[in-house]
């Protein structure tokens, strides 16, 4: 079974729930608007930027695929694979070629409209490169909204290949801090901290993007994290000891809970979604998923 089959049977058996309803986490189904999320994080480098194929960690994922900018696809927290810019994908040729088709009327952070040839351009400058677009020969926009991928063999999980959060798509498919996601880059220092501004209108408004300001700080060693959760500076931190399991559940005020390897913990301030996907953070995905409580 291939890797992303793997992934796929794990997130839809449902285990990252009954993982969370088993250390008493509230959940809900649906998040309210409003308030701001502060979170502490690890990994990130001075030599961090825009250019979504040098996401690798979990602080520039975050901040990337989770807030900035969208995916042609997104694996949802229960396992299920939905649109996020893409609205369609058909193979022909069992499975060798793809036609997708964009969502109409999503706009940049600068007011343009995505169009084929952003996808296009982005994609392109990943071709014969290691990584999830290694398998695609050629990429084509058939028209505005609609574009061609030719494969060096069939695929047919490339629609899950292409949520991957090295794909964020740019403005222009030129690496730079204007992407079509819930949060509009308002201050952004490599290697320290990000911060987000909520577009006003989009097209997630209602099921994702609950708050208008979000907050990312760079945080290291574990300890300093630590420290920075227990004193209220963030609300959420990944990436604690495992010694911190223990002193954060008997101090309360917070709920902790080892995933995929990571411990984090979340203060009780913050709302949770019904289901969370089984990666650190929501799998990466918490800036957008989660909300005052």
């Amino acid at each position: 079974m291939s890797g992303i089959a793997n992934r796929r049977a794990l997130l839809a058996s449902g285990l990252a729930a009954a993982v969370f309803a088993a250390s008493g986490v509230p959940v809900r189904a649906s998040g309210v608007r409003g308030g701001a999320l502060r979170a502490g994080l690890g990994g990130a480098s001075l030599a961090d930027g825009w250019d979504g194929a040098s996401h690798d960690g979990l602080f520039m994922r975050a901040v990337g695929a989770g807030a900035v900018f969208d995916t042609l696809t997104e694996v949802a927290a229960d396992g299920t694979l939905r649109g996020e810019l893409a609205v369609e994908w058909e193979p022909t040729e069992g499975a060798r070629i793809w036609e997708i088709a964009l969502r109409d009327g999503v706009r940049f952070h600068d007011g343009g409209p995505l169009v084929a040839a952003d996808v296009v351009e982005t994609y392109s400058r990943r071709l014969g490169t290691d990584g999830p677009l290694s398998g695609v020969a050629e990429i084509s926009a058939l028209d505005r909204l609609r574009l061609r991928l030719v494969l060096t063999e069939a695929d047919p999980d490339l629609p899950y290949r292409l949520s991957d959060p090295r794909l964020i798509v740019p403005r222009g498919g030129v690496p730079g801090p204007v992407g079509t996601g819930l949060y509009r880059v308002a201050g952004f220092e490599p290697g320290r901290s990000f911060t987000g501004r909520r577009v006003a209108e989009h097209w997630k408004d209602g099921r994702a993007g609950w708050f208008e300001r979000v907050e990312v700080l760079a945080l290291d060693p574990a300890e300093v994290r630590l420290a920075a959760l227990r004193s209220g500076r963030v609300d959420a931190a990944a990436g604690l000891g495992l010694h911190a399991v223990g002193m954060l559940r008997a101090g309360g005020g917070h709920r902790v809970d080892e995933v995929d390897g990571w411990v984090q913990a979340v203060s009780d301030r913050v709302g949770l979604p019904a289901v969370l996907g089984p990666g650190p953070m929501d799998d990466a995905r918490f800036l957008e998923r989660w909300w005052a409580a």
